[in-house]
């Protein structure tokens, strides 16, 4: 009876892992599929209007970590800790995103504007992220500390990352502000450098 019990238990364990496994592949499926479908010519993009989208990260001990900006112009910033510096202050880097049209239609297919401001876990000492997207000259921000949001709120940082990644970032010509400001009110010039280049 004990054997039999077991079994059943391991069954029902190995059929919920399965559920599990299925159900990330197809949604990693319909990410792709929403990525895709974003490719289609700007002319036909025509319902959603998002002008600036921004990923944000943050520690409990780092504060900032890095503040990403990209603009429908192509134009992209980053805002990240000068560590090497013996007084706070914050660097800017500036580059090209071609893919913001792209990026902007799989938000809107995956529901970023129904998301709900704010989730947390019980974690302690988490990262928190914020997502933040202006639609017709309004803001929509996203808060997701320890990864406590939606399936479609998960996929979408991910992407995003990997976006990020992509970008070649060169100094900005007004790269230094001292202290620890919001990195909000930071407007750097978007004249590049040569170099250096950076890579986060």
């Amino acid at each position: 009876m004990g054997w039999t019990v077991m079994v059943e238990k391991w069954q029902i364990k190995a059929h919920e892992k399965k559920t599990i496994r299925l159900r990330n592949s197809v949604f990693v499926v319909v990410v792709l599929a929403s990525w895709i479908v974003a490719t289609r010519p700007a002319s036909n993009q025509t319902k959603h209007r998002i002008s600036e989208i921004t990923f944000q990260e943050e520690s409990s001990w780092v504060r900032l970590m890095g503040r990403y900006v990209l603009r429908r112009d192509h134009t992209a910033t980053l805002i990240v800790p000068d560590f090497k510096s013996d007084t706070p202050r914050l660097l800017v880097f500036c580059g090209v995103y071609h893919d913001f049209d792209r990026l902007a239609g799989t938000m809107e297919d995956l529901g970023f504007f129904k998301l709900k401001s704010k989730y947390e876990s019980d974690d302690y000492d988490a990262n928190t992220v914020t997502v933040t997207a202006v639609r017709n000259g309004v803001r929509k921000t996203v808060v997701d500390y320890g990864n406590a949001g939606p399936e479609n709120l998960l996929a979408l940082k991910k992407l995003m990352r990997s976006e990020m990644r992509k970008i070649s970032w060169k100094a900005a010509e007004e790269a230094t502000t001292p202290g620890f400001v919001d990195p909000a009110t930071v407007e750097p010039s978007p004249k590049c450098r040569t170099s250096p280049d950076y890579s986060p």
